[in-house]
């Protein structure tokens, strides 16, 4: 979904009466730790995004859990809800609700942390097959917890998707907002009113909304890209499929490897082949940049059982006339030979 549409229908989404009354929604529930309209602009995200795949960092009481699994009866979708803490406590909340409720909604007692290194174990996509298409952090509120969910979160969500983070009128995530904005051009923050202060997308209101572009974000903090069995003992080049922009440097440090099955029991027979590309962008190279490797990167075949992969590293070093590159989100890079 372009990020235009997006943040046009939710614009007027916001400006509807469904929204502004439950933006109001007084009282609170018993067990509602969440603002009313943070809640209510998660609610409407997930009736624009058709059968969304939701995380969210942070459950408690789950009654914001409940609130999307209402809405998601109706219009499809599925909530994924994490909390560290909550692990004798959610389940309980859960298996009260409705069964309709309960099949939207599955929580897991993890961290951010665990969590989000359990996808990367299980080789989960990023790019165009991430598996989420809003998340909603509300998380530790410390700068250092809040700016990992914050980057985890922008990696694995797809393109043209939306990350709602809470709380920001505290210095953790007011921080870790501004850095993550201050590094991302294509990212845009969702305001209602240009004049209300600090991050929050409306008045008194504090959560902040940030919509997705299209593709991938190249920026300079380095990105990793992981490719399972490739099929190829050797690559000579990788070439970025670019959307947009222009200028500044490529550093990419590429690791194509394989290694036995067992090799995480013995800790012999691994192979790996190391090269680090520092690439200046010419005006000609912006749809296509390529990367050559002088000599290429060489494996050695084992057999059929043991894949080939290979991890590429790759920041994007701008100075003052630099557009971030932005990357097709199905195909951000390909290899040569």
């Amino acid at each position: 979904m372009p990020t235009s549409y997006l943040n046009e229908r939710l614009r007027t989404a916001v400006t509807s009466d469904r929204f502004l009354r439950a933006a109001r929604g007084a009282p609170d529930r018993p067990q509602q730790i969440t603002n009313h309209a943070t809640q209510a602009v998660l609610g409407e995200l997930v009736r624009l995004i058709p059968s969304a795949r939701v995380l969210e960092i942070g459950t408690y009481f789950a009654d914001t859990s409940r609130y999307l699994a209402e809405i998601m009866v109706d219009t499809g979708g599925q909530l994924t809800t994490i909390d560290p803490f909550g692990g004798a406590r959610v389940p309980g909340i859960i298996a009260r609700w409705p069964g309709a409720l309960q099949q939207r909604v599955t929580f897991r007692p993890d961290n951010s942390m665990a969590f989000f290194l359990k996808l990367e174990e299980r080789q989960t996509q990023i790019g165009a097959g991430a598996p989420f298409d809003i998340i909603f952090v509300d998380g530790h509120h410390t700068f250092e917890y809040a700016f990992f969910d914050l980057m985890r979160s922008a990696l694995y969500l797809r393109p043209g998707g939306a990350i709602v983070v809470d709380n920001v009128s505290q210095a953790g995530p007011a921080e870790a907002l501004r850095l993550f904005l201050s590094d991302h051009q294509h990212w845009s923050l969702f305001e209602i009113d240009a004049n209300s202060p600090g991050f929050g997308f409306m008045p008194q209101v504090e959560s902040s909304i940030l919509l997705a572009p299209e593709g991938l974000e190249l920026t300079p903090t380095p990105c990793k890209f992981q490719f399972f069995d490739i099929r190829r003992t050797q690559i000579d080049s990788i070439r970025l499929n670019v959307l947009r922009g222009h200028g500044g440097r490529i550093i990419a440090t590429t690791n194509l490897y394989v290694m036995p099955l067992d090799q995480h029991i013995t800790g012999i027979g691994a192979q790996s082949s190391v090269a680090t590309i520092d690439h200046a962008l010419q005006p000609s190279q912006m749809e296509g940049a390529v990367l050559r490797y002088h000599p290429p990167l060489k494996v050695a075949p084992l057999s059929p059982d043991h894949p080939v992969n290979v991890e590429i590293e790759i920041s994007h070093v701008h100075d003052e006339d630099t557009v971030h590159l932005l990357l097709d989100a199905d195909s951000p890079i390909a290899f040569g030979t």
